[in-house]
């Protein structure tokens, strides 16, 4: 009787972190991949997550900020704490010690999850401090970097949060410049055209990025 042949051990998805500067456009690259197949994580949904009402987060949060970072419907004001963190780096270290673990652990939940799927080839964890937390990502196999002129992200930002300009650079230069994120990215994708051209340059990336550890 010959003996069971094993079954050829199942490859796992490739994960990928995706980063950039805030109004780098990111999100526009995110669509993308997950529209030709891949699973997207957003940090950022993660972050809310972890700070709803009733939430260990959003506690610390009013213990060191007060009841005023809440609206009247008790969620977070993140426009209220978003200027407080940006403008003042000790508050900004409290808060990102605070809620990266917690966000981290959302993360690798739903990790575990999307690796059971035999059918997936590509995750791609969407995280605007990537760099600046100072975590380490271990389960991340490459970076990609998303690029855009300074002045063009101001306008986006002004117009999609309705910030001012003086508040948008204060957010631009709380976060690492892009040259130094390159040095520390895998691959970069400049975002100094149209978004037709930025759909464009994913695409090129596409199939490596895909490629199963």
């Amino acid at each position: 009787m010959k003996p069971k042949a094993s079954a050829p051990a199942r490859k796992s998805p490739n994960v990928v972190a995706l980063t950039g500067g805030i109004g780098s456009g990111k999100s526009s690259v995110a669509r993308f991949l997950e529209k030709w197949g891949a699973a997207v994580v957003d940090a950022d949904q993660l972050a809310r997550v972890v700070v709803e009402p009733g939430t260990p987060g959003l506690a610390a949060l009013v213990e060191r900020f007060g009841q005023g970072i809440c609206l009247d419907d008790g969620q977070l004001d993140r426009e209220k704490l978003g200027a407080i963190i940006f403008t003042d780096p000790a508050s900004r270290k409290f808060v990102e010690g605070l809620l990266h673990p917690a966000i981290r652990k959302l993360w690798l939940d739903k990790l575990d999850i999307l690796k059971r799927n035999p059918m997936l080839d590509l995750v791609v964890y969407v995280v605007p401090l990537f760099f600046e937390s100072g975590m380490k990502y271990p389960e991340v196999k490459k970076v990609l970097l998303v690029t855009a002129p300074e002045e063009e992200r101001i306008r986006r930002v002004t117009e999609r949060d309705g910030l001012s300009p003086e508040a948008a650079r204060a957010r631009l230069k709380a976060q690492l410049s892009d040259d130094e994120k390159k040095k520390r990215s895998d691959y970069v994708i400049p975002n100094d055209s149209t978004i037709s051209e930025l759909e464009a340059r994913t695409r090129l990336l596409f199939s490596e990025l895909a490629r199963r550890s």
